[in-house]
């Protein structure tokens, strides 16, 4: 983890003002992937920053498509741009690295690995989801989530760790999980059952 000020919030400004940003998720992309990319875009229209999110692959109707569409009324073909662009910013989502064209500009992961990278703007820890990460960035900022957008976190959190049951889960975000589902009306166990 890298940061210039202590604060995650002024580091994305420094490092992507002026920039249009491209957020993207890994290939094979799945919920966690998917929603946490829409949740960073979102944080960075909120900070002044401008961006898109793209998928850069031919979108699948899998597992991922069902739960975005049943889930949240997504339609994922609405960000498929399968365009190789030399002139694009990425910011990765749920990963590391990616084949695709374009200058790697910073990224988010949950599960820091050993591959020798470093970019201008990096938050990567152990977490349940990159989508809790995200959440922790919003929080700093004064963003305040929807119903919807505390769903798609807790969903990804629960979807990439078998409901809170997998050697991936942390204790303390589960609880959190837990307490947004409270704050926002939404039925836990019925979250918990459906990401089962």
């Amino acid at each position: 983890m890298k940061m210039m000020n202590g604060s995650y919030v002024e580091e994305l400004k420094a490092v992507l003002s002026g920039k249009k940003v491209t957020i993207v998720g890994h290939d094979n992309i799945d919920v966690d992937a998917l929603l946490s990319s829409i949740l960073m875009s979102r944080l960075l229209t909120f900070l002044g920053i401008e961006n898109e999110f793209a998928i850069l692959e031919k979108v699948k109707k899998d597992d991922t498509y069902e739960i975005a569409e049943e889930m949240f009324g997504i339609k994922m073909e609405k960000w498929e741009n399968v365009l190789e662009d030399d002139t694009r910013t990425l910011f990765l989502l749920d990963h590391y690295t990616t084949i695709h064209k374009g200058t790697v500009i910073g990224c988010v992961d949950h599960h820091p690995n050993k591959a020798d990278k470093s970019y201008d703007f990096m938050y990567t820890r152990k977490a349940c989801a990159a989508a809790y990460l995200v959440y922790e960035i919003m929080e700093e900022a004064g963003y305040c989530i929807t119903a919807e957008e505390a769903k798609m976190i807790i969903v990804s959190m629960m979807v990439d760790t078998t409901a809170f049951r997998s050697s991936k889960t942390i204790e303390t975000e589960a609880k959190k999980a837990k307490v947004l589902a409270e704050k926002f009306s939404l039925n836990y166990e019925e979250l918990e059952k459906y990401c089962l």
